[in-house]
């Protein structure tokens, strides 16, 4: 790119000091670094995060599996009156239900106005766009 057309309103505004091409490629380079280096950070983080989504699975099936069992034993643990520990268990019990649904809700409505706002600006497949919005 010839950015030679512009070098004298630049001169013109900022004096004969500056030199465009010098200032455009320290810039470029500094952003190809940049970009570099965010890279490697994110290859090197990759392992690590793998295996923490493993374990975050790992947990997730057995708390489904085993969640009531864990529940009561965690229960037998509190010292708290047998009535405390119930409300305490049923209200968290609300606050998860709550929150997962309302997630679950807010993805779907969110899936469907984006899907329809697809629809009315003649984007290609707007149904799956929707659907992928929905799942994302």
């Amino acid at each position: 790119m010839n950015i030679n057309i512009f070098d004298d309103n630049v001169k013109e505004y900022l004096g004969e000091n500056i030199d465009l091409n010098e200032q455009l490629k320290g810039m470029l380079n500094d952003l190809s670094l940049s970009v570099a280096k965010s890279t490697s950070d994110i290859i090197i983080s990759l392992p690590g995060k793998a295996l923490r989504v493993f374990v975050m699975l790992f947990i997730m099936f057995y708390l489904f599996k085993e969640g009531n069992f864990v529940v009561q034993k965690v229960m037998s643990h509190i010292p708290l009156k047998i009535s405390h520990q119930h409300n305490i268990t049923k209200k968290f019990s609300n606050v998860i239900y709550a929150s997962l649904y309302g997630i679950v809700v807010t993805a779907f409505l969110q899936g469907l106005l984006a899907g329809i706002g697809f629809w009315v600006f003649d984007v290609p497949s707007p149904i799956l766009w929707g659907a992928i919005m929905v799942i994302l």
